[in-house]
């Protein structure tokens, strides 16, 4: 076994007795970023690739254009320098800590930090050093509107140098282990993928056909639905829904946000950041037994079944289930073609949103109430099985994700011997 000492670094800890440590300024060069203005069209849409941290992530290694590209006049016009190939980006800012290899010559904005190598020799070593060196990183940011990481203290950091040799050998002993570990995640996450598709396939036959398919069946004359049971009827949904739409500020009645509810599987999330005061002002009333939907970006798939009384964003439609069971109404509202539907005929680019006017007004296949009942029970049954396998296979993913992190820390810090 390798003798280690200490490497004197508290997020490093032990290295090997043959390692050194130095500071990321005496192995790179740091330059910042910038933007050009965008005043001026004459600095834009070049040949020259312009990166932001929005452009990239630690989990892709490299990163080889952005977005948007400058010409050589915006870069000239502003602060930002033509880093070369195998160069590291580390972003500075929303997220600190992110990074990557320059596959070829680029540029980025002030959301960036460019190590070009100086003293450095395996460029790979030292992104996959970084790549477990967010919590750390993050600790150094500065300022009150949001943190940001100094040129400073990035050059302060502290790096554990093995010689090159041994650079290259984790380098490599690394890419093949996390490349066994991300196509195994890969699989597990198409998996649930699917799952999510058979989960919908489910709700969406359950609430258009039933669960009878020997009984004789009719066109129900909306193509989203197609043929329904010969009893059903079709109906339109503010025939069969009050919408409630008094208003609440009680702060003795629990809030829901959109952030409070789950997409698809529509159950409520408790542990989210707080609403904000200015929310609960025009805050919608609600009571248990009516359904919550959420008509701001409706293809997130947001409803809740209200289980007790109070009151919810105002980005949310509250109906009274008059002539249908509420677990019913929920499975209609988050069925795949229904939402289709509605998220197609939503208004605003960035906030796209549906109106009641076009809701209330969707045709929908409604069987006896007893039968909804039934319909309702089955694809809880049948749901819930699938939740708790995503949700296995997601704790799985998780733990994979972390045993990578755990094993290029104990790699590059010297704690395995390659």
């Amino acid at each position: 076994m390798r003798k280690m000492k200490d490497s004197g670094v508290e997020w490093i800890g032990e290295i090997p007795e043959d390692w050194k440590i130095s500071r990321t300024k005496h192995l790179f060069k740091i330059h910042n970023g910038a933007t050009p203005t965008s005043q001026n069209v004459n600095f834009w849409d070049g040949d020259i690739s312009w990166v932001t941290p929005a452009d990239y992530s630690t989990s892709d290694m490299f990163v080889s254009s952005g977005k948007k590209t400058i010409t050589t006049e915006g870069l000239n016009s502003c602060g930002t320098t033509l880093v070369p190939a195998n160069s590291l980006i580390i972003s500075n800012r929303a997220p600190i800590g992110a990074v990557a290899i320059t596959k070829n010559e680029l540029c980025t904005n002030q959301g960036c930090k460019s190590l070009i190598a100086a003293n450095a020799k395996s460029i790979k070593y030292y992104y996959y050093f970084f790549s477990v060196m967010t919590m750390p990183l993050n600790s150094l940011g500065r300022g009150t509107t949001f943190l940001e990481l100094s040129s400073f203290d990035l050059g302060d950091f502290y790096l554990p140098i093995p010689n090159e040799k041994e650079q290259n050998q984790i380098a490599g002993y690394l890419d093949k282990k996390t490349s066994a570990i991300d196509v195994i995640v890969s699989e597990k996450q198409n998996l649930i993928s699917l799952l999510k598709e058979q989960r919908q396939a489910i709700i969406m036959e359950a609430v258009t056909k039933g669960l009878d398919h020997t009984v004789p069946m009719k066109d129900s004359g909306v193509e989203w639905i197609g043929e329904i049971p010969a009893h059903w009827e079709i109906q339109r949904l503010k025939h069969l829904v009050a919408l409630r739409s008094d208003k609440s500020s009680n702060s003795s009645l629990q809030y829901i946000g959109l952030e409070n509810v789950e997409s698809f599987t529509c159950r409520l999330l408790r542990e989210v950041a707080p609403e904000k005061d200015d929310d609960k002002i025009q805050a919608n009333l609600f009571y248990k037994g009516d359904v919550l939907f959420g008509k701001l970006r409706p293809y997130l798939c947001k409803a809740f079944n209200a289980s007790f009384d109070g009151h919810c964003s105002g980005e949310f439609l509250v109906l009274n289930p008059i002539l249908l069971e509420a677990s019913f109404l929920l499975n209609i509202l988050v069925s795949r073609g229904f939402i289709d539907i509605v998220n197609s005929s939503t208004y605003g680019s960035k906030m796209p949103r549906a109106n009641w006017d076009f809701i209330g007004n969707m045709q929908l296949s409604v069987p006896p109430k007893k039968e909804q009942q039934i319909i309702a029970a089955h694809i809880d049954e049948k749901t819930f099985t699938i939740d708790t396998l995503i949700a296995d296979i997601t704790t799985q993913i998780e733990k994979l994700k972390e045993y990578r992190q755990s094993l290029i820390y104990e790699a590059v810090t010297g704690k395995i011997e390659i």
